[in-house]
């Protein structure tokens, strides 16, 4: 990225919303994402719920015992971009780590001359979770 402000305002760590520049490095992946209704259906879940990746892949495969590769790389993607979050880890007895997720509820997509203005936007930060949590 050239470009002097970072055109997602995700790296603020807003909790429900993530911001993207029309001139984003990543705004072809993001339509590819969302593009797939199994990433799709995965951001809607978490969305409305922290969950782990098992109960994720069991309700989006409708299926109790879901194969694990394809929720990760769907989880990968959509971590990558940003558009869920781990938020907590559970320590399981064997040792095995329970992540669980949360899905941004708002995806907004700007031309980059926006996006200052929104990243610095407190008010209309606020405005936005206010409304979420409706």
């Amino acid at each position: 990225m050239s470009d002097a402000v970072d055109p997602k305002i995700g790296n603020k760590e807003h909790d429900n919303f993530i911001v993207f520049s029309l001139d984003d490095t990543e705004i072809d992946n993001l339509g590819k994402v969302i593009g797939t209704k199994y990433s799709r259906e995965f951001l809607k879940i978490t969305q409305k719920e922290e969950l782990n990746l098992k109960e994720i892949a069991k309700i989006v495969e409708n299926n109790p015992n879901p194969r694990l590769p394809n929720p990760t790389h769907h989880k990968n993607r959509l971590e990558k971009l940003g558009l869920i979050k781990g938020t907590s880890k559970l320590q399981r007895k064997k040792g095995h780590t329970l992540n669980f997720y949360k899905g941004k509820k708002i995806i907004i997509i700007v031309p980059k001359e926006l996006v200052e203005m929104l990243q610095n936007n407190l008010e209309l930060q606020n405005t936005l979770n206010n409304i979420l949590s409706i």
